[in-house]
């Protein structure tokens, strides 16, 4: 279930960056299509880059 949760998080966060793109609408849709046919893909590419981003960010702090 907490998977589950996790995942609609980031789909929901990914959601927010397409809608607050500046560009017309017209493309903010299609954003959306490619987004839905692509979803998994996108969704662990962003898990990949919040776990590398995470794991820099504590070495740093940790002078490791």
């Amino acid at each position: 279930m907490f998977k589950w949760i996790r995942k609609r998080i980031l789909k929901g966060i990914i959601e927010d960056v397409i809608a607050n793109l500046p560009t017309p609408d017209l493309l903010k849709e299609k954003a959306f299509e490619i987004f839905e046919q692509h979803k998994d893909e996108v969704i662990n590419k962003v898990k990949e880059l919040i776990k590398d981003y995470v794991t820099k960010f504590i070495k740093g702090k940790l002078d490791i």
